[in-house]
């Protein structure tokens, strides 16, 4: 099937970029907040799509590497000093956020990816 783009698609992509730019020329920190917070999850979003690109049962994995991305960010240990800017809080908040969920999405996504064959070998019913 031809990938074609419609007036429809053109129009939700320009309506898009149009709210990401009034979202940028707000300057406000709240919008500045989700921005990082969004990109702190990028990795994991990558690792994910990453994994699941090898698998046969693509729902199954992807939802436990999100499981796994959500585990990871339990455990960043993060304990903001107080109150604090956003650019303040980029080292001691976004960063542990982005390392420790990419490396949660990481290992269980990859330990869900490795049982996969033998799922295939075992069905349920033997």
């Amino acid at each position: 099937m031809p990938r074609t783009f419609t007036l429809a698609r053109l129009m939700l992509g320009i309506t898009a970029f149009c709210i990401l730019c009034g979202l940028l020329a707000s300057r406000s920190e709240t919008v500045v907040a989700y921005a990082l917070t969004v990109l702190s999850l990028t990795p994991a979003a990558i690792v994910c799509l990453t994994l699941v690109s090898f698998s046969r049962r693509r729902k199954t994995v992807m939802t436990i590497t999100f499981i796994g991305a959500l585990i990871g960010q339990l455990f960043a240990g993060i304990d903001p000093p107080g109150p604090m800017t956003v650019w303040e809080a980029i080292e001691p908040v976004f960063i542990p956020i982005a390392i420790s969920s990419t490396f949660g999405a990481l290992v269980v996504g990859g330990i869900a990816l490795a049982i996969e064959p033998l799922d295939a070998r075992f069905p349920p019913g033997s």
